[in-house]
């Protein structure tokens, strides 16, 4: 396996990135494509596909195809993003495909998520607890994972 880590970095003049699209496999990703003359969007992103009403999270640099919205905030992270993407799939699959999911309406979409008091008394959305939550369930899909590959 490593010879062929190492065949392929050796080949491979110039970084790869996703083309993340409306797609409904491989985490929306077409396909893989170098370089453009605009700089990738940077990773840590949840991804909506206003056609197909997917919802992704991208975790490396991509560059994005047409009728994508992308959700971006400082404090996300990929095991809160891992609970955001289950809670957007529920509410976006509320949307049509006539309708679509355009940026207005996910703008509008609300969904559940653990909150805490902010400074001002009103609430802000609590992203250590959307972490934890995250995390918990990642060890447990690894543990689960794992027993049954170690099963004898």
């Amino acid at each position: 396996m490593v010879v062929c880590e190492k065949n392929i970095r050796e080949t491979q003049r110039e970084p790869l990135y996703p083309l993340v699209t409306n797609t409904l496999t491989h985490n929306s990703i077409y396909r893989f494509i170098g370089g453009q003359d605009q700089e990738p969007n940077p990773g840590n992103a949840i991804t909506v596909g206003v056609d197909s009403q997917t919802v992704t999270y991208q975790g490396q640099p991509f560059y994005g195809g047409e009728g994508l919205l992308e959700l971006r905030h400082p404090s996300l992270t990929a095991a809160s993003a891992l609970v955001l993407v289950a809670l957007l799939r529920q509410a976006v699959e509320v949307f049509s495909w006539h309708h679509k999911s355009s940026s207005a309406r996910v703008r509008r979409t609300r969904i559940m998520v653990p909150v805490i008091p902010d400074t001002a008394g009103g609430v802000v959305v609590d992203w250590g607890t959307l972490h934890q939550i995250g995390c918990v369930l990642l060890d447990t899909v690894g543990e689960r994972i794992g027993d049954w590959v170690n099963k004898p």
